[in-house]
């Protein structure tokens, strides 16, 4: 085939580095020719080797001539697309569908993309998406387009083609590459009549592949003001009589005398939550009496950190993946796994912790006798078969009504967070940032955007040119950066990266809580470190992160009360609970503690004596253990 490639005027490209070349010497040939000398040149053609694996490299050609002044029409598109010798499959498809696409409106051509997705798999869906939201193909009103896709998608739900929908709603920007706006568009008049749709023909494995993009792709990229209960209002009043609950396994096992509970964890990563859980265990295991036992169910790919950290307290964890032989995940097949290996665990209660994506059709499905959600945030989703709710507060409250739900209160302890990090791995940090005063959130990038909290900030660091703020994330978001660059204070921000949140911690010397979500238990590390910090009194910080744990005690009164009052007492420097109503509060309490350095060793100290007292890991088995041997007892 090369042979015939090269006696027909064609280049063959291999590698990368042939690829960089050839796009050098056509723009050399061509400098202060016309577009059309420039065509002529491209048009010799391009051969990809059917070995070489697709990457962005190439999905970017097409672009990257448009971007050097090469005007595309559709006749010189279908021209140069016969001159491109590229294998047959996905390969050949999406190189083909981006050239024609540079000759159309970018509607246009993301309509064919994607009907193009649902005639065939095209498994680096994912990566063309990231390539498109790149050239800004994500712009505009993409009702027209998502309408026409919604039915075309509709006519593959007879053949319970979860794959291929999915990928078309990537390809039409449904991912988190779009900007959030034109996913908003897409969800509202696509993926949730999907859903709902799936659901009335009982395809449940396309309902479960939407729902978990919906998660990954939307509902993570936003946080408060009730974003994803909103959204999952949607399609879950759907799920009443939609989804047959699973056959009770019959079992002649007696009647423990304490209750077994299977732990489920949406994924395999080592987040707060996951921490929280390992502190809870950890105390059960050095504890006579635990008053449960526990078995811990992941669903996602085998984790060794994960798995690691729950058998180092002779917890058995089950990881359940159920992918297929070309990768695809079978959420069917995996939440029935679930089902019957707490069956087969002899669980009596299965808690669901944290993340709810996948709960709302598992709990419909009845997975366990008794089904718990214990979540620190989302109150205002309800779904069919939650028997009881678990969330976090003070030490001496039992129980609360949130989002007018009853929720049961087991406070948060997080001794496993609060082990100091290396002194070295910290000093070294800090070498390499910036001199002045360490401003920072410790908390994913979606809680900085909204509520005014990120022009606050920028106001912060225009009032006191000493001061740095680092942020934080797995990747940088654009939002955060057009904002302070709008603000001119862009080069005083630092984006740092997700890494050992511990050392970041000790690393800041104020924490700056955001406005429209708190920050959680990685919050509480910069309290552990005796660092300062601002809060904001909204409405989610009165039921999430450290605000919870300390003012229902506060309030409360009696000796408990008066001693957390003493140790959060600054004497004349007035409370180390420097809780503002107001942006303007806000800043003044931020602007006193980057200018007195002697103010914020007090107040860091104070929080970090204040969190000894409500971290009581002791109270928090105890009151865990209640809470499952009276749902025991109830069901």
């Amino acid at each position: 085939m090369n042979q015939a490639a090269a006696n027909n005027g064609v280049t063959a490209v291999r590698n990368h580095e042939q690829l960089r070349r050839l796009c050098q010497r056509l723009g050399a040939e061509t400098q202060g020719a016309s577009a059309t000398d420039w065509l002529a040149a491209l048009e010799k053609g391009l051969f990809v080797d059917g070995g070489l694996r697709l990457s962005v490299d190439y999905l970017a050609l097409p672009p990257w001539l448009a971007a050097h002044g090469v005007q595309l029409d559709p006749d010189r598109v279908r021209v140069l697309a016969k001159r491109i010798v590229v294998p047959p499959g996905p390969a050949a498809t999406i190189s083909e569908l981006l050239f024609r696409g540079l000759g159309q409106q970018p509607a246009s051509a993301l309509a064919q993309v994607a009907r193009n997705a649902l005639a065939s798999a095209m498994p680096e869906a994912d990566t063309l998406a990231r390539v498109l939201a790149a050239q800004g193909w994500y712009a505009g009103d993409p009702r027209e387009l998502v309408a026409g896709l919604r039915v075309e998608a509709g006519r593959l739900l007879a053949d319970r083609n979860a794959g291929r929908i999915r990928q078309a709603c990537v390809l039409a920007g449904f991912s988190k590459h779009a900007p959030l706006d034109w996913c908003a568009v897409v969800f509202a008049n696509c993926i949730a009549p999907l859903l709902r749709e799936a659901l009335r023909l009982g395809q449940h494995e396309v309902f479960l592949t939407l729902e978990f993009e919906v998660y990954r792709a939307y509902l993570r990229r936003e946080e408060g003001d009730g974003f994803q209960e909103r959204a999952w209002e949607q399609w879950i009043p759907d799920l009443a009589g939609a989804v047959p609950a699973l056959p009770r396994p019959e079992t002649t096992d007696p009647v423990r005398e304490e209750p077994r509970v299977a732990f489920v964890l949406p994924g395999a990563s080592l987040l707060a939550h996951t921490r929280t859980l390992l502190d809870l265990l950890g105390s059960a295991r050095q504890a006579d009496r635990p008053g449960f036992s526990a078995h811990v169910f992941v669903l996602g790919r085998e984790s060794t950190s994960v798995s690691d950290a729950f058998r180092s307290l002779d917890i058995p964890v089950e990881n359940l993946d159920s992918r297929t032989a070309d990768g695809a995940a079978c959420w069917t097949r995996r939440l029935a796994e679930l089902a019957s290996g707490i069956a087969s665990a002899g669980c009596e209660i299965a808690i669901w912790v944290s993340n709810p994506v996948l709960m709302p059709w598992a709990f419909a499905r009845r997975i366990a006798p008794v089904q718990v959600w214990w979540s620190l945030k989302w109150y205002g989703l309800d779904t069919p078969g939650i028997h009881a709710r678990i969330t976090g507060g003070a030490v001496h409250e039992r129980s609360k009504r949130i989002a007018g739900r009853d929720w049961q209160v087991v406070p948060s302890s997080v001794r496993d967070l609060l082990r100091p990090p290396a002194a070295s791995a910290v000093s070294a940090l800090r070498a390499r940032l910036p001199k002045g005063v360490l401003l920072g959130s410790l908390c994913r990038p979606e809680k900085l955007v909204g509520g005014g909290f990120l022009a606050a900030v920028a106001r912060i660091l225009q009032a006191c040119p000493q001061a740095v703020y680092l942020w934080f994330g797995r990747r940088p978001d654009e939002r955060v950066s057009r904002e302070m660059e709008a603000h001119g204070v862009a080069d005083r921000c630092r984006f740092m990266g997700w890494g050992d949140m511990a050392v970041y911690a000790a690393v800041l010397d104020v924490h700056l809580d955001p406005f429209s979500f708190p920050s959680g238990t990685t919050m509480l590390q910069t309290a552990a470190r005796a660092r300062a910090a601002v809060f904001f009194d909204s409405p989610a910080a009165r039921e999430n992160g450290l605000l919870p744990m300390l003012r229902p005690v506060l309030e409360s009164g009696g000796e408990f009360g008066r001693q957390l009052q003493q140790a959060l007492d600054l004497g004349s420097d007035g409370s180390a609970l420097m809780l503002a109503t107001t942006a303007d509060e806000y800043l003044a309490f931020a602007r006193r503690l980057v200018s007195d350095a002697g103010l914020r060793q007090r107040s860091g100290d104070a929080l970090c004596r204040a969190l000894g007292l409500v971290n009581d890991p002791k109270l928090t088995l105890a009151r865990f253990a209640q809470v499952v041997q009276q749902l025991r007892a109830e069901s």
